[in-house]
C-alpha cells in the first residue's frame, strides 16, 4: 500500500506534501498539525500545499478517501473473488497485513481516521467494512458461519485484524504481521465457523 498520487501530479510537490501530512497526522493528530509544519517537513512553501488543497482538513479527507478507496478495491477484487468463507477470511487478513507492513503509517492513518471521516462517505462508497459485512452475510446464508449477531462476527474479523495492526504500529508486535496472518485467520475461523 503506497500513498496514491495521480500520475499527472507525480512531478509536483504533492508527493512530499502527502508523505509529510500522513506522517504528522499520525504522530500529532490532524488538529495538532499545522499547515506550516506539513510544509516545513515536506520542504516546500506553505503555498505549495494550498495549490493542491483549500485547507488542512481537505488534505486529510483526500488522504483518507483516495487511499481507502484504492485499498478497498484491492480487497474487493481478491476477497470476494472466492466463494469459500474460510478462504475469504484468510485473504482478508493476509491482504490487510500486507498493506499494513508495506506502509504502516498510511495504514494506521486510515484506521485512525475511520472514526472521523467514514461518516462522510455516501452509501454508494465501498470500504473494507462493507466487504466484511458481505463476507459475514454470505457466510451465514451458506451455513459456513455460526448463527450469531452479524455485528459480533463482523467485529471479530475486522477488529482482530485492525487491533494487531495498531499494536504493530506501536511496537508491541515485533514480527512482521504477514508472519501472523495464517494463525490469526485460523483463530478467527474457529471463532466464527458454524459448529
Amino acid at each position: 500500500m503506497q500513498i496514491h498520487i495521480d500520475e499527472a501530479k507525480q512531478d509536483t510537490k504533492l508527493p512530499q506534501i502527502l508523505q509529510s501530512a500522513v506522517k504528522l497526522f499520525v504522530a500529532k493528530g490532524i488538529e495538532g498539525t499545522s499547515v506550516k509544519e506539513i510544509a516545513t517537513d515536506a520542504k516546500v512553501a506553505d503555498g505549495a500545499l494550498y495549490r493542491h488543497f483549500k485547507s488542512k482538513e481537505e488534505l486529510a479527507w483526500h488522504l483518507f478517501e483516495v487511499n481507502l478507496k484504492e485499498y478497498t478495491q484491492t480487497l474487493l477484487a481478491k476477497v470476494l473473488a472466492v466463494r469459500d468463507t474460510r478462504e475469504r477470511i484468510r485473504i482478508f487478513i493476509a491482504e490487510s497485513f500486507a498493506a499494513c507492513e508495506k506502509n504502516p503509517t498510511l495504514f494506521y492513518y486510515l484506521i485512525l481516521s475511520e472514526h472521523r471521516e467514514l461518516a462522510k462517505f455516501t452509501q454508494n462508497y465501498l470500504h473494507p467494512g462493507n466487504i466484511v459485512d458481505q463476507l459475514v452475510a454470505e457466510g451465514q446464508a451458506s451455513g459456513e458461519l455460526r448463527a450469531a449477531a452479524p455485528e459480533v462476527l463482523f467485529s471479530i474479523i475486522l477488529g482482530s485484524a485492525h487491533r494487531l495492526c495498531v499494536r504493530r504500529s506501536r511496537g508491541l508486535v515485533s514480527v512482521p504481521l504477514t508472519e501472523l496472518a495464517d494463525e490469526l485467520s485460523e483463530t478467527i475461523w474457529r471463532s466464527v465457523r458454524a459448529l
